[in-house]
């Protein structure tokens, strides 16, 4: 069971990191362009706790992925040597992987692709706040499908790095 456990809460990690990095990315990029719109000072503690908020998914994603044997350690399952026929470490992390990319792929590219029409059909007749909104859509958007295509592209060395990782915990 723990063997199992593992790998699939490494992969939860990686798929619970994606949104709160793509959007985090966003929201640090566009604080600094609040200076340049004087009317819209009233979005700094939005964005600032929206910030925090991202922060603390990053955080709770990144201890899912780096200190799963701890969660495990915690959670009580057994660390008896139980074998999976067929299965190894390694292969359940690239599958994972690859489908947690192509899955993020999918899910990112009609967001994508529905902004940049709604940029372009209503770029005249809109305020600055629906702007931002479209403009948050497009970049999370963006890089979630950047973060998809590594995932699946580079799924070998990233299973390999957890691997040396977990070698390194053994001995």
């Amino acid at each position: 069971m723990r063997k199992l456990f593992i790998p699939l809460a490494k992969l939860l990690g990686l798929f619970l990191i994606i949104r709160p990095a793509s959007y985090l990315v966003f929201d640090i990029v566009y604080l600094p362009l609040l200076m340049f719109f004087p009317g819209r000072k009233n979005a700094w503690p939005m964005i600032l706790l929206s910030c925090v908020f991202y922060f603390v998914g990053l955080f709770l994603a990144l201890i899912l992925i780096f200190k799963t044997e701890k969660i495990a350690d915690i959670v009580g399952l057994p660390n008896y040597n139980d074998e999976l026929i067929g299965i190894d470490f390694s292969t359940i992390l690239r599958i994972g992987m690859i489908l947690i990319g192509i899955g993020t792929i999918i899910y990112a590219a009609p967001t994508f692709i529905g902004s940049i029409v709604s940029c372009f059909n209503l770029r005249y007749n809109v305020t600055i706040g629906y702007n931002y909104q479209v403009l948050e859509k497009i970049a999370s958007s963006m890089l979630q499908a950047i973060f998809g295509i590594g995932l699946v592209f580079l799924s070998y060395p990233i299973a390999q790095y957890f691997i040396q990782q977990e070698t390194k915990r053994i001995n």
